[in-house]
């Protein structure tokens, strides 16, 4: 939805919504949010950033 793209983009910057960049965005359960930055990543990295989580 345009409304969710727009909000990310005011968050992130437009890095956010380049596909080919593959970006992540962490999301705690407190509802904050964390960017992962651009390129693809391993499962173990990700599992090791959930692990880190949104300090």
């Amino acid at each position: 939805p345009r409304e969710l793209t727009n909000a990310l983009i005011a968050e992130f910057g437009l890095r956010v919504v380049s596909a080919p960049t593959a970006p992540v965005v962490l999301i705690c359960a407190d509802q904050s949010t964390r960017f992962l930055g651009r390129g693809i990543k391993l499962a173990d990295k990700l599992l090791s950033e959930i692990e880190k989580g949104c300090e």
